[in-house]
């Protein structure tokens, strides 16, 4: 990364994303996140949406007691993402601001260690405002951008970004005549399904998400906590 600290060498980040709450019997693979990232022990911790999924559960439940455990000594930042949206998105904001998630909605900031963070509204579903999320961030740093939707990278590739992002959910399910990549860009329009891809300046990761929608497993296409080791370019 251009223009980061001394200090943030070696710092370790772990990004995860879409949860979906509310859907599928997730309470066990909840447990085994909270698990392998207390192990892990980030210096900071990412996440890119979709925090809850049905309606008809209460909001809270099981995602409040998830994210309130996610600790970090740098902070927890999130973004919002579609189905956060679709599902209330007042709640979902009541719900991170009690779990002591930092959401950078539409803006940006420096960490007191001085990591810029920017974070986007939901490409679709929201109201996202790129030239205000990106206004005022240096440009001789790179700065890590949350973005549920992995399609912002066509829009902001002349600024040196590292964005992270999710919504794919790496395809979910793998068959010989229905890849992942046929899944993405039928069902989301997304040439980006998992992984690292780069244009112009800007970089991706895209996470394959913890949770599950439309179909209550996944095949071939495991669930996944990203994790970075930050350096100086």
């Amino acid at each position: 990364m251009h223009g980061l600290p001394e200090k943030l060498n070696g710092t370790v980040c772990v990004h995860l994303s879409d949860f979906h709450a509310g859907f599928g019997k997730m309470d066990g693979v909840y447990a085994e996140v909270l698990r392998q990232v207390e192990a892990i022990s980030p210096d900071i911790i990412f996440l890119t949406g979709d925090y809850r999924d049905d309606p008809s559960t209460d909001p809270n439940y099981p995602i409040a007691s998830v994210l309130t455990q996610l600790k970090a000594p740098m902070g927890v930042y999130g973004s919002y993402g579609n189905h956060d949206h679709r599902r209330g998105i007042e709640g979902v904001k009541r719900l991170l601001d009690e779990c002591g998630v930092t959401i950078l909605n539409n803006r940006n900031m420096c960490t007191d260690e001085g990591l810029w963070i920017a974070g986007i509204d939901d490409l679709y579903n929201g109201r996202p405002k790129i030239d205000l999320t990106m206004q005022g961030l240096p440009p001789d740093k790179t700065a890590i951008m949350l973005s549920h939707s992995p399609l912002l990278l066509d829009k902001v590739s002349d600024h040196d970004l590292f964005i992270l992002s999710g919504h794919t959910h790496g395809g979910q399910i793998t068959l010989p005549l229905l890849s992942p990549k046929l899944i993405c860009y039928l069902h989301l329009r997304s040439r980006f399904v998992a992984g690292m891809y780069s244009r112009g300046k800007a970089r991706l990761y895209v996470n394959r998400g913890i949770g599950v929608t439309r179909w209550e497993f996944r095949h071939r296409c495991p669930a996944e906590i990203s994790v970075y080791t930050l350096s100086a370019a």
